[in-house]
């Protein structure tokens, strides 16, 4: 199987470059302080799930998709201070969201814990959402 037939990639590809697309037009200070990080936090979804893919044994490859979720873990923490400090409005920030979420009927397994946080985030909206099914634990 090519790495371009996960569609887990290919929607972390398409994250990256909306991320990308959010953070460039932001001044130079917020840039390079909290955009830097989205966008490598972003990039780095797609990236390790890339490297699990090269990976042989099926433990190093859950351990490298425990490592993106991870990253995208760290994203909606550096998302959340983008909003915080009026980077990027609720609704930008939940359309980058779900650019990564499916439906819950849509191939996310029913046993995959929800999407949802305690605290009000981007993704408070989508209590019906879930992170992608590879990145779920």
């Amino acid at each position: 199987m090519d790495i371009d037939d996960l569609e887990i990639y290919r929607e972390s590809m398409r994250f990256g470059d909306a991320v990308w697309n959010e953070v460039t037009p932001w001044d130079y200070f917020a840039k390079d302080t909290v955009g830097k990080q989205l966008v490598r936090c972003a990039n780095s979804i797609a990236a390790t799930i890339a490297e699990s893919h090269g990976r042989f044994h099926s433990t190093e490859n859950k351990n490298f998709c425990r490592y993106a979720r991870g990253s995208l873990q760290k994203f909606i923490t550096f998302l959340t201070k983008a909003q915080n400090r009026n980077l990027i409005s609720p609704e930008s920030a939940t359309t980058l969201i779900n650019v990564l979420t499916f439906s819950a009927s849509a191939s996310t397994p029913t046993s995959a814990p929800s999407a949802k946080r305690e605290s009000p985030s981007p993704r408070s909206k989508g209590d019906n959402l879930r992170i992608a099914p590879f990145l779920n634990p």
